[in-house]
């Protein structure tokens, strides 16, 4: 009897559960009818505004129901969709909890509400309404996937969502898109949202990132105050700040004040060193740093100080700093004022596993967990492509969620995912499922960044999804075999193999038959995501004379048709690489020479030459060279200007060569030093030769062959690289015509 009543009690409890379901769910739309209509408030903002035609928009597209519109009014319709915070909400709404992004989704009767804090939470909620309610995607500005369902039934909702970081930025070119960036949940800096995109993170111009410059711009002060600026080599140069000099800080705070005031719509501020590690050497800097430990601390107590006099009549507007290259580390006393934000990055990490697992990555982690320990402000600056090589594989797919997730947990405020963002034509290897994946996780990093990828491929690609799939896998299995270290800014590519890009190479064969009848565009996305593996063959010289000649052939006709221009963070003649490309390059000579003229050089490491006249370029008048190309190298840094890299070994194991540059010297004067040079060991991380001439030591304006060093070959992999010396008023310019490494006969 007790078993008869007990069984049926719980069939009693699953009807009445089952009832209860049923009651729950609403009909919104049947046949393509609907009775229902979108309420928004009478005083809506142009964000809410923009929710309710958005949502107007892509029900009408999924079921071929047009919503009417209406203003808040009493009572509410029965069978209504309700934006915003209206008259009569039969609920309590905490709209201070909500902030700025949060919402609270909910069916109450026939209704269903969405309630989003302003400016941006109820457009944003709209959004994940038509996500995972209607199955709507947009996966780039011109691709996306509105379904057609005429009739939807919707469950019980009662969901509040906030986002899982205050700040989310994937910097792609595709992505500062304003509609892609507020239908993705992307508050970006960098993209054009407007009001009616709920507004976004905002800088003022030319404060957004190593803002020290725009506080104190050298053209304005550093001839009569060179004290200003960094006392670097012994000399003071223009690249960095003194930070302690108290003389810079009312200046600082005078700049900072005056932008502020002609931008009230900004609500960040950069005050932060500028790029490169120049490290004041005066006794004030160096004193500090002693003390604190890292040169975080002269540039923290520089920040501190705008900060602290900005705060009361700017409450709303962050003041944001780097703790980067060599401002890593946090100071041991000093700590950010309350209204600082530190951001961290990941610049010497590795990105091929996730941040907890490389012990690559332990100087990073170690320092982000501590400025996470002093602040709670603090933002992560990460890079997910590869600036010297946008379309060379990238095999961080795997590792982004998991990165992402650790950065939640250890309080991170925001997150700036540094991708191909240089303007024009195509982004980089797979930019637009990057962004989409990145978008996804920084508003929700318990989503699976498989279902996410599967998804995005499927729209994105339609047919050809599964062979790209199995190529993704591919490519992340074959990094996971070579448990290779890095992938940023390496010319170092132990993972591309001859058999790994024969494997490829069939799946994109695959995937191009599989759409050989489809649209000219989703054909053409095929090709470029192709681009990568051909651009990895071509920069390993990998494969017989055939295949490299045809894969350079292919490559310039994708380029070509797909107007892809950006071939690295600086250089946007993509099109030159596939061009002047020799199979013979890394194979060397007949008698074991490697010959690498100023073309090779330039397609090896032309970093910045056509952007901004920075680093190198390829001149073809030179009075004793004439019609002979030969590499300009303007000396205002002392980067790797030159570079020819091997990404797999070329060298006889136990050989001696000796590395010759033909190198000519424009200088002023014979103060200072001219250039360096060496040769270093990619495998080993460390510098075989590295030597520097000074200006002394070299003729003015004369061509001649220097022998930079020997070394005893390994199998290992090798850079070598030539650059000025920041000594600009003395050294103006190099001129370098080929690197030549040859056996050294015993």
């Amino acid at each position: 009897m007790l078993r008869y009543l007990h069984t049926m009690l719980v069939i009693f409890a699953l009807l009445m559960v089952g009832a209860t379901a049923a009651y729950a769910q609403i009909t919104l739309a049947q046949n393509g009818q609907s009775a229902y209509v979108i309420v928004r408030p009478t005083d809506a903002i142009p964000s809410e505004q923009r929710a309710a035609a958005e949502l107007q928009r892509f029900i009408g597209e999924v079921t071929g129901a047009m919503l009417p519109i209406v203003v808040d009014r009493q009572p509410l319709p029965e069978r209504a969709i309700v934006l915003g915070k209206v008259t009569g909400l039969p609920f309590a709404v905490n709209m201070d909890d909500l902030g700025q992004e949060g919402v609270v989704m909910r069916t109450q009767g026939e209704r269903i509400y969405i309630v989003g804090g302003r400016p941006r939470g109820t457009l944003y909620g709209v959004y994940q309404f038509l996500e995972d309610y209607l199955g709507c995607r947009w996966y780039a500005p011109a691709v996306s996937n509105i379904p057609t369902r005429l009739s939807i039934t919707l469950p019980e909702i009662n969901r509040t969502v906030q986002p899982a970081f205050a700040y989310r930025e994937p910097y792609y070119v595709h992505a500062q898109n304003g509609d892609w960036a507020a239908r993705n949940r992307a508050n970006s800096a960098n993209a054009a949202l407007l009001a009616e995109h709920g507004g976004k993170i905002v800088y003022p111009p030319n404060y957004f990132g190593h803002g020290a410059h725009s506080l104190l711009p050298p053209a304005q002060y550093f001839d009569a105050h060179p004290e200003y600026y960094a006392l670097y080599h012994g000399a003071r140069v223009q690249h960095d700040m003194c930070y302690t000099n108290p003389e810079i800080v009312p200046i600082a705070i005078a700049a900072a004040r005056k932008t502020l005031k002609e931008h009230p719509e900004a609500n960040i501020i950069s005050v932060s060193q500028m790029d490169g590690e120049f490290i004041c050497e005066c006794p004030n800097c160096q004193a500090m740093m002693g003390r604190e430990g890292s040169y975080s601390g002269p540039v923290l107590h520089f920040v501190n100080q705008v900060a602290s006099a900005i705060a009361e009549e700017f409450p709303h507007v962050l003041v944001d700093t780097l703790a980067y290259q060599h401002t890593m580390q946090p100071p041991k006393t000093l700590k950010p004022e309350p209204n600082v934000v530190v951001r961290v990055c990941s610049l010497h990490a590795c990105y091929s596993h996730p941040k907890t697992e490389c012990p690559v990555n332990e100087p990073f982690l170690k320092a982000l967990t501590s400025w996470c320990n002093i602040t709670r402000h603090v933002y992560v600056w990460d890079y997910v492509t590869n600036f010297q090589h946008y379309h060379m594989p990238y095999p961080d797919l795997r590792i982004e969620a998991e990165n992402i997730r650790l950065y939640q947990q250890l309080g991170v405020q925001g997150c700036f995912m540094q991708g191909s963002y240089a303007s024009r034509g195509q982004g980089g290897e797979f930019a637009e499922l990057r962004a989409y994946l990145l978008a996804k996780l920084l508003w929700d990093p318990s989503l699976d960044p498989d279902t996410l990828i599967n998804d995005f491929l499927q729209g994105y690609y339609g047919a050809a999804a599964g062979p790209i799939r199995q190529y993704i896998d591919l490519l992340h299995d074959q990094v996971a075999r070579t448990n290779y270290h890095q992938i940023f800014g390496k010319e170092n590519y132990t993972f591309v193999t001859p058999e790994w890009l024969d494997q490829a190479q069939a799946l994109f064969a695959q995937a191009r038959a599989r759409v050989s009848n489809a649209d000219p565009a989703l054909q053409q996305r095929v090709e470029v995501a192709e681009a990568s593996m051909l651009y990895a063959r071509l920069f390993a010289a990998m494969g017989s004379d055939e295949q490299l000649m045809a894969a350079a052939a292919r490559l310039t006709d994708i380029a070509a048709r797909a107007d892809i221009h950006y071939r690295s963070e600086v250089d946007p003649l993509f099109i030159e690489f596939p061009k002047q490309y020799r199979p013979a390059k890394y194979r060397g000579l007949p008698d074991g020479r490697f010959v690498l003229g100023a073309q090779d050089l330039g397609q090896a490491k032309s970093r910045a030459v056509y952007a901004n006249g920075w680093w190198s370029e390829i001149i073809t008048n030179d009075p004793a060279r004439p019609g002979t190309p030969v590499l300009h190298v303007p000396n205002i840094n002392n980067e790797w200007s030159l570079g020819w890299g091997t990404p797999r070994p070329v060298f006889t194991p136990g050989q001696k060569y000796a590395f010759y540059i033909t190198i000519k010297v424009m200088k002023t004067s014979d103060t200072g030093n001219a250039f360096s040079a060496g040769v270093y060991n990619g495998s080993a991380n460390q510098h075989v030769i590295d030597r520097t001439w000074s200006a002394s030591d070299v003729p003015n304006d004369t061509w001649q062959r220097i022998k930079v060093g020997e070394f005893t070959a390994t199998a290992d992999l090798y850079h070598f690289w030539s650059a000025p010396t920041n000594n600009a008023a003395h050294v103006p310019a190099l001129y370098v015509e080929k690197y030549e490494i040859e056996p050294v006969k015993e």
